[in-house]
């Protein structure tokens, strides 16, 4: 027996079929259509790989084009300067130079050779008067004295005080105002001249009014207002007003050793005795 190689052609492997059959035809053409999509893969990845290389040279204009060269500078404005920052101290100049200090140039004594003049001979005792021994003769400055030139020191500026407001009413003073008498004389000027309202005896109504008001400096009592009154009783705010009204002149808060204005709180009672 022998045995052929099986091919892949669609007339052995059809042969006395039907070739009418879609199996058939897709056989008889499966070589061309491979070939035919690697062509056109290829076509397609070399159109898309070189395509933005061809657009740019040739169909895109030169105006289009951007520039990669040009490099814009643009200058930055220096930062806000901040007029809160105090200037710089204003440093005193610096002092002069001392002055130049006559001297003589101290030479060693030398064997004489000869009695030829050396260069640098030895100057005579009216010489040294008012100099100093140095290393090399020089002439120095001629003044009736040395001038000492002292650091400029600054004198500290005085700040003024500002000056109080005499209208001003302070709320803590060192010394506070005080009724004429003291504490006792208040209470009893106040139990003397309360009157309690009728409509609020009658209706049983109690509690307490506070009274703000200010003492002036010279002691007189004025814009005395309610602070915290009786909600239900006007007639007891008002009662407490005109105690706080009709009180004499105090003696004046202290402050610094003068009087001055100042804001004075005080509680009434109202309170029904059985």
């Amino acid at each position: 027996m022998s045995f052929q190689p099986l091919c892949y052609q669609p007339s052995s492997v059809f042969d006395g079929r039907n070739k009418a059959y879609g199996a058939y035809v897709m056989r008889k053409i499966y070589e061309k259509r491979v070939l035919a999509s690697v062509l056109i893969a290829v076509c397609a990845f070399a159109l898309a790989m070189g395509g933005p290389v061809l657009y740019y040279n040739f169909a895109m204009g030169d105006d289009k084009k951007p520039n990669l060269n040009v490099i814009k500078m643009e200058a930055i404005e220096p930062p806000p300067v901040d007029k809160k920052t105090p200037p710089p101290p204003v440093l005193p100049p610096p002092p002069p130079p001392p002055p130049q200090v006559a001297s003589v140039k101290f030479l060693p004594p030398e064997p004489v050779e000869d009695e030829k003049v050396k260069e640098d001979e030895m100057p005579p005792q009216e010489d040294l008067k008012d100099k100093q021994i140095a290393t090399k003769t020089q002439e120095g400055t001629k003044d009736e004295g040395v001038v000492v030139v002292e650091p400029i020191v600054e004198q500290p500026k005085v700040i003024d005080k500002p000056a109080e407001d005499p209208n001003q009413i302070y709320t803590v003073v060192q010394q506070n105002a005080a009724f004429p008498g003291g504490q006792e004389a208040m209470a009893k000027f106040l139990r003397k001249n309360f009157k309690y309202p009728r409509n609020a005896q009658r209706m049983g109504i109690t509690g307490k009014v506070y009274v703000r008001f200010v003492v002036r400096k010279t002691g007189a009592i004025e814009d005395v207002t309610i602070l915290k009154g009786i909600a239900n009783c006007n007639e007891c705010n008002e009662e407490a007003k005109r105690l706080v009204t009709m009180m004499p002149a105090w003696t004046p808060a202290q402050q610094n050793g003068n009087s001055v204005n100042v804001y004075f709180s005080l509680p009434i009672v109202f309170e029904l005795k059985d």
